[in-house]
């Protein structure tokens, strides 16, 4: 009798180590599930000046700096038309997509189509410029919460006509300008940010031509 109820200690604690094992089993592949299904990429923004005392940053935060730097770079590529404004403006409508919000391309687009058939764009050389170049300063940018950012550009426009020197644009501009988180892919689109269109009708400043 006594021998029996040690072979059935010992079948108990064979049980026990097998349930053990199985769990333990369990626990590592979920853990490798958990790791494989984990976010591999992280975004960070790095503000352009950095105090000398450092800055903390957490993954996927935005700083005012860099939602400027986006929103000036994008407008100011869009606005270049360094050839023939009739296929600049149209070509950069394209390469810039990605940065661009669906409504907005879209409202560019019906821009550039009305400009085409007004004859605005035929010749056409432009740039746009930041009237301090693309200094940044605390109220260029508010966020307004939900993703979304309300940017400040004064820049300063020309248009001239090719191979003369016609100028018919020269005016410093204000962009009030939407930007807003865009979830796309990190490939098209590393910034993680979209234009999202105009908070407000862009003005005229000054008026050159």
């Amino acid at each position: 009798m006594k021998f029996q109820n040690v072979l059935e200690n010992y079948k108990l604690a064979l049980l026990i180590a097998i349930g053990a094992l199985g769990l333990f089993f369990l626990c590592n592949v979920g853990l490798m599930w958990s790791l494989h299904a984990s976010q591999k990429d992280i975004r960070v923004f790095i503000p352009p000046n950095i105090p000398m005392s450092g800055v903390t940053m957490q993954a996927g935060e935005v700083p005012n700096e860099s939602v400027f730097s986006f929103a000036y770079y994008i407008w100011q590529n869009v606005n270049d038309w360094s050839s023939n404004g009739a296929e600049d403006y149209k070509n950069n409508l394209t390469k810039y997509a990605p940065f661009l919000t669906p409504r907005f391309h879209a409202q560019l687009e019906s821009d550039f189509i009305k400009r085409y058939q007004d004859g605005e764009v035929q010749e056409r050389l432009r740039t746009l410029e930041g009237t301090n170049g693309s200094v940044y300063t605390p109220t260029d940018v508010e966020y307004v919460g939900h993703g979304t950012w309300i940017v400040h550009l004064t820049m300063h426009l020309t248009e001239h006509v090719k191979d003369t020197d016609a100028t018919v644009k020269d005016v410093e501009m204000n962009y009030t300008m939407r930007v807003v988180h865009y979830d796309v892919s990190t490939v098209n689109n590393p910034w993680g940010l979209a234009l999202d269109g105009f908070e407000a009708e862009p003005a005229r400043i000054t008026t050159t031509v």
